[in-house]
């Protein structure tokens, strides 16, 4: 006599037929294809979204000057010794409320520079928290001192 149980849409009898275990793990693939679908989607929205947010930052710097000078003629050189110091003066001019068209041009450029950075902090925390695999822990773990070593040391 077969006992049959029923977890969501997947159908188990027990003790399973050769066919009946080829359904199983297909379902089972299927689910597991539809969850790696929701890491690459969140992902790439994180990627999408940095983009977008900074092409807006950006044009806002540049409608703001073409506003105040008449030309689109930008001459205007960074000063910084490190990606850090960058983005600190950056942000400080910003938030400080003397918005010039350069600070939020410099800003969209580190948005825009983050945003592959926060990707990556995304896949590691995904893969510390939800999935709790150590091997990808650790190759996410690598690529994101990589990237940090390579953003902020000159």
């Amino acid at each position: 006599m077969k006992e049959v149980t029923e977890i969501d849409d997947i159908m188990i009898t027990f003790p399973a037929t050769s066919d009946e275990k080829k359904v199983i793990q297909e379902q089972v693939d299927e689910i597991k294809s539809r969850h790696a679908l929701d890491l690459e989607a969140a992902l790439s929205y994180v990627l999408l979204y940095g983009v977008i947010t900074s092409l807006i930052i950006i044009t806002a710097g540049v409608v703001l000057f073409v506003y105040q000078n008449r030309t689109l003629d930008i001459n205007q050189l960074i000063h910084t010794a490190n990606f850090a110091q960058f983005t600190a003066t950056s942000f400080s001019t910003v938030f400080s409320r003397k918005i010039s068209p350069f600070a939020l041009i410099s800003l969209g450029i580190v948005v825009l520079m983050l945003t592959p950075y926060l990707r990556v902090v995304s896949s590691w925390i995904y893969f510390t928290v939800k999935e709790k695999n150590v091997k990808y822990f650790f190759i996410t773990l690598w690529v994101l001192i990589l990237l940090t070593l390579s953003l902020f040391l000159r």
